[in-house]
């Protein structure tokens, strides 16, 4: 075993040469391998266990198949002078067999002419040898079949990378999801509407209970596929220890009684690991539990996980969420269905149609319809993606997605996400602090009265107009994610990802036209000579000029006409942060003016970090929104005595 082969392996383990007793061979630790990982390639587990017999193999067989140089005058023999594994083809044969195509080229002594003379020359042949391995029982015959290697020759068989993952792109998915149905579930084809999903977790062998799988509910569903003993909770959240048998989907109780239609998702989310991902199961966990033979103890869960094995969980995950809503959804039920809807609803505006057309098919399907909405997209019927969005738990009106726009753009974003990309982008800060953009049904819209006008709950919303138009209205975001999904050895769970708002990447562009800096600069100058310095004439200076009556004031902010009145009166009276705010926020104060109103009531914005980015962001881009809608932020996020 050379040092070139241990350095090109990845897997701690090496069988080599006892060199004391040559008629035995023994496991020992690869030196030039410095860590333990948590996940190892099959491919790295082959060579470092076989590739020695593999090579051995052909040598002894090699004069059984010939040469393949056509035939060969006066030929004599040959000798095996070399071997070298040039690559492992690998593919799906069950869910827990794979088979393997180790592709090797043989150097050769080819000798040929008069035996007492023979000439000799050198020669080289590519050869398949054929076999599979079962991870489930530990058994394999990897020398079932030997012959020169041709490519045309390739398995047609679901293809698995080195880490025995399906091979599967984007073009792939849906003829991938048909093949799994029949594959797993072929009664779905005698009835074409809604899967049964029991029916196939019975078909495919698997078992499914509801449990509380984390305290937080944050976990809706884990597949093992190797029993273990795992911690679960009871209906109150008092964790018990229970053992897990083999093939089992367990599944978050509350999810099923609170949104079965996602519960069903979650299942069957977890039968497509099964049904793709099962040999990847079964790899890994031999591999730690071969790790135990020779490393104890082991704390496995203390292994690192590299970038490859993110990558790898991650390809997990996305062929799961990808192919769970065509296996649910398959094109040629959604196409027969959407005839009938598309007539049915023809008379409707684009908006309302495809509202109602996704949640009939979300009932029809029995899916939710985030999923509806998700398969109309991909098969190219409408772009859905501003249909039916919630955005900080909220609805948020429909609006039209122009079609220049790519897939990784949007005019959507969270309150949390706003809040980290203006810490971390300054010239988005720049744009906000302005005061031209208001934050507004989840986007950051231009305030001009084509835009935006006042709703009767007094809130700003966007107009018609605006919904159609939003490429000139509003900014557009480029989203890059950096997602993390955990893995623990043996099982896979459908949770939400673990995400980094810290990571985030996003750029951001606008189209329309906002006024020009010279021209708004002159415009606060011309009020800025009137701004008193006195914090009471101050308040009076901007009621006045915005023409608003103390008991306005007082149903706007929350804080007594007593209290104003003595604000207004009285420039040495006690203010208190929470009701300077309020203030603020109830005069609807554009940035620099309410910035000025605070500092000058005395107001200290030396507070958690979070608290004054909070604030700065609702000062640039909230300052249309009724208290109470601060004050519900606010809570939201812990700080409950702000406003």
């Amino acid at each position: 075993m050379t040092a070139a082969f241990q350095a090109s392996i990845r897997y701690p383990l090496i069988w080599i040469i006892n060199t004391a007793n040559p008629g035995e061979s023994e496991p020992i630790v690869n030196k030039v391998h410095r860590k333990i990982k948590k996940m190892v390639r099959f491919t790295d587990w082959l060579r470092a266990h076989y590739e020695t017999s593999y090579h051995y193999y052909l040598a002894e067989h090699l004069h059984e198949y010939g040469i393949e140089n056509g035939g060969i005058a006066d030929f004599l023999g040959l000798r095996v002078t070399g071997a070298k594994t040039l690559h492992i083809s690998l593919y799906r044969k069950s869910w827990s067999e794979v088979y393997v195509d180790v592709i090797i080229r043989a150097y050769v002594d080819i000798f040929t002419g008069d035996e007492c003379t023979p000439q000799r020359r050198h020669s080289y042949t590519d050869y398949r040898v054929r076999g599979y391995y079962d991870l489930y029982e530990k058994r394999c015959q990897l020398f079932q079949c030997f012959m020169p290697y041709r490519p045309e020759d390739d398995m047609d068989k679901l293809r698995l990378d080195d880490y025995l993952v399906p091979v599967i792109s984007k073009n792939d998915l849906e003829d991938t999801a048909h093949w799994f149905l029949e594959e797993h579930y072929p009664d779905a084809f005698l009835n074409p509407g809604r899967i049964n999903i029991k029916a196939m977790i019975r078909e495919m062998g698997l078992h499914v209970y509801k449990t509380g799988l984390s305290v937080d509910e944050k976990i809706n569903g884990v597949l093992y596929l190797c029993g273990k003993r795992t911690t679960l909770y009871t209906d109150n959240g008092t964790p018990f220890s229970a053992d897990i048998p083999d093939k089992t989907i367990l599944i978050e109780r509350n999810l099923c009684r609170d949104n079965p239609k996602k519960a069903n998702h979650t299942a069957l989310h977890e039968c497509t690991h099964y049904g793709l991902h099962s040999l990847f199961f079964l790899f890994q966990a031999a591999y730690i539990e071969e790790l135990h033979q020779y490393f104890d103890p082991l704390d496995e869960e203390k292994l690192p996980l590299d970038e490859d094995g993110h990558k790898e969980i991650a390809l997990m995950e996305w062929q799961a969420k990808r192919l769970t809503p065509r296996i649910q959804m398959p094109e040629e039920w959604v196409d027969e269905k959407m005839q009938e809807l598309l007539l049915k609803y023809a008379w409707m505006n684009e908006y309302a149609m495809y509202e109602i057309i996704i949640k009939d098919l979300a009932e029809h399907f029995h899916v939710s319809k985030e999923m509806a909405k998700y398969r109309l997209k991909e098969l190219g019927y409408s772009d859905t993606r501003g249909v039916l969005n919630y955005i900080n738990e909220a609805y948020i009106p429909a609006y039209k997605v122009p079609v220049e726009i790519s897939p990784y753009q949007t005019f959507d974003i969270s309150f949390d996400e706003l809040l980290c990309l203006r810490k971390t982008n300054p010239n988005l800060r720049d744009v906000l602090s302005t005061g031209e953009f208001l934050y507004c049904e989840g986007h950051l819209c231009l305030n001009r009265e084509e835009y935006i006008r006042t709703g009767k709950d007094n809130r700003p919303h966007l107009t018609e107009f605006a919904r159609s138009h939003m490429i000139e209205c509003c900014i557009l975001f480029t989203r890059h994610r950096f997602l993390r999904y955990d893995y623990q050895t043996g099982t896979l769970q459908d949770s939400e990802p673990i995400i980094n708002y810290a990571e985030i990447g996003a750029h951001f562009e606008f189209i329309g036209n906002i006024i020009d800096p010279l021209e708004r600069a002159q415009k606060r100058n011309a009020i800025n000579r009137y701004i008193p310095n006195f914090f009471s004439d101050l308040l009076v200076f901007h009621m006045a000029r915005l023409r608003i009556l103390e008991e306005d004031l007082e149903e706007f902010s929350g804080v007594s006409v007593s209290t104003i009145t003595r604000y207004r009166t009285q420039n040495d009276y006690n203010r208190t942060e929470p009701k300077l705010l309020a203030l603020s926020v109830g005069l609807s104060l554009e940035p620099d003016f309410s910035r000025d109103f605070l500092k000058k009531g005395g107001y200290s914005f030396d507070k958690d970090t979070v608290v004054i980015d909070m604030i700065d962001i609702m000062l640039d881009t909230m300052y249309k929104e009724p208290v109470e809608v601060w004050r519900n932020y606010f809570v939201a996020h812990g700080y409950n005595g702000l406003i």
